[in-house]
């Protein structure tokens, strides 16, 4: 196979995925991790798929946000779906969603939560490489059956620790986007991977995700018709069949319908890079302010994913710059992030605010600080932001920068303080 591992994340959890891949790939195991290994001219979610096929085992970093991303959990089910082994790296004593719990059902989760991070990052390697090697020896459980409810057996020789709830404390460290204090600590214990009935496929856990029967613009009493042409919509607007698109919504389909994760098919075309679909669906009326479970719209989509052409389609036809997440997090936060300063600079001649703060009081500037994002934070620099300002915690960029090691974006913000 092309890589060993597949590393699923959430993008505020950026730093933590790409300390694990850097590890991982210094001792032999190669990854596979977005955005950094999404294939120029493939569709986002095709590039996801092959990505995971193409892989032995999956390595789910585990925190609050994680636990709430759609985009994760497509990925868990696919992962699911196809028998792979799922380590969860857990870094933040997070509640797991049902959704979650349905698919992972191990009882061993590699986490703790105090520092350093390094170590137990060595460990976390020193695991997957076991895993990897057992896998190649077949020494794993042959016995069980895969893809249809089998739990594939990778746990350690460590104790069982009751569902997760008597880990080692070790390790603190501080979550990607800065959204989170992230505690990571040391478990030794590896983790199994439950795997799903077919059927759970059908009701909507892939790509096209089928709207609810309230999405369809109906009654309760809405026929399967309706529904299915949302089902259809949905999965067009994914995978960019814009002509596809364009006679579902002639045969009735709604514009807006959403699927199990609240993704409307314009949010599923900007995540997916889509601008023609996207361009249809606008013209056809979708609501640029409409919002997923996690409180995402499309312009905060295409920021997350560093569309900036769809970006700037949706701030031209009116997207809320300013609009935030169920975390307080605005497209400028997810712009910078990514690292993308095309995005940034839209963003800010369209009026977002520099300065603005998310639940945890972190800036756009402490996001790209924490990413290591130099453009973006040079940028945001040169438009006013305030390098001074603190988070909830008494943090400043500079901290975050100097915690997260970014020497390139520590050197700049040390400039601008003399």
């Amino acid at each position: 196979m092309a890589h060993d591992v597949f590393i699923s994340y959430s993008a505020k959890d950026k730093p933590v995925a790409d300390a694990a891949c850097a590890t991982l790939e210094s001792n032999g195991v190669r990854c596979w991790i977005a955005p950094r290994d999404v294939q120029a001219g493939i569709a986002y979610a095709e590039s996801l798929v092959s990505g995971l096929s193409n892989s032995r085992l999956m390595i789910l970093v585990f925190s609050a946000n994680s636990n709430r991303s759609p985009q994760v959990l497509r990925e868990v089910e696919r992962a699911v779906s196809k028998g792979m082994p799922i380590l969860p790296f857990r870094i933040e004593d997070a509640p797991m969603s049902q959704e979650m719990e349905y698919y992972i059902a191990s009882q061993h989760w590699l986490d703790a939560l105090t520092p350093p991070l390094e170590r137990h990052l060595l460990r976390l390697c020193d695991s997957v490489k076991a895993l990897l090697s057992r896998q190649h020896e077949g020494e794993h459980d042959a016995s069980q059956p895969t893809g249809s409810g089998a739990i594939a057996d990778a746990a350690s020789a460590s104790p069982t620790a009751g569902q997760n709830a008597s880990m080692d404390p070790a390790v603190g460290v501080r979550a990607a986007s800065g959204k989170t204090r992230l505690w990571i600590g040391a478990g030794v214990a590896l983790v199994i991977a439950a795997a799903v009935f077919a059927f759970v496929i059908f009701k909507g856990r892939s790509a096209s995700q089928p709207a609810e029967p309230a999405a369809s613009g109906g009654s309760p009493g809405a026929t399967p018709v309706f529904i299915n042409v949302n089902n259809e919509l949905l999965s067009a607007a994914s995978s960019g069949n814009t002509a596809t698109a364009a006679r579902l919504l002639g045969q009735g389909a709604d514009v807006d319908a959403k699927n199990n994760q609240g993704d409307t098919p314009l949010m599923l075309a900007t995540k997916s890079g889509k601008i023609d679909t996207a361009k249809l669906l606008i013209e056809k009326g979708a609501n640029l302010e409409a919002k997923n479970n996690v409180g995402e719209t499309a312009l905060i989509a295409a920021c997350t994913a560093g569309h900036a052409d769809i970006a700037q389609l949706l701030v031209e036809k009116g997207a809320a710059t300013d609009a935030r997440d169920d975390g307080g997090a605005t497209p400028l936060m997810y712009a910078g992030l990514g690292g993308n300063a095309a995005i940034v600079d839209l963003l800010l001649a369209k009026g977002a605010n520099i300065n603005a703060a998310d639940d945890k009081g972190e800036t756009p500037l402490m996001y790209a600080a924490s990413a290591g994002s130099a453009d973006a934070v040079n940028l945001m620099l040169r438009k006013n932001a305030n390098p001074a300002a603190k988070d909830h915690k008494g943090q400043t960029a500079l901290g975050y920068a100097t915690q997260w090691n970014r020497p390139e974006v520590v050197q700049l913000l040390e400039h601008r303080n003399r």
